[in-house]
């Protein structure tokens, strides 16, 4: 590596950018904005069923504890990118 001492900020700068990017596209998607682009859960952020399982919190618990299978990947993604991905970078530092 040219520069060995960048690791950590180099990986600040890719988790904060996926994070705002995430959070336009939420606000957007969750408003209705994009229409139903993700499906027939347009606005779901406007709903309180449907916003209480599209959380992190919501997501979590669906793909966990309540036995939804099809948000289970999804949450094993959520945790993998958020814990374990910035953690053994840290390490591997």
């Amino acid at each position: 590596a040219k520069e060995p001492d960048q690791a950590l900020s180099i990986t600040a700068c890719q988790v904060g950018m996926t994070a705002f990017w995430g959070s336009i596209w939420a606000v957007l998607d969750g408003t209705g904005v994009l229409g139903n682009f993700a499906g027939d859960h347009g606005a779901w952020l406007l709903d309180e069923t449907t916003r209480s399982q599209y959380s992190l919190q919501g997501l979590l618990y669906s793909g966990f504890f309540g036995g939804d299978e099809s948000l289970r990947l999804v949450a094993i993604a959520a945790v993998w990118t958020g814990l374990i991905t910035p953690a053994a970078n840290r390490v591997g530092e």
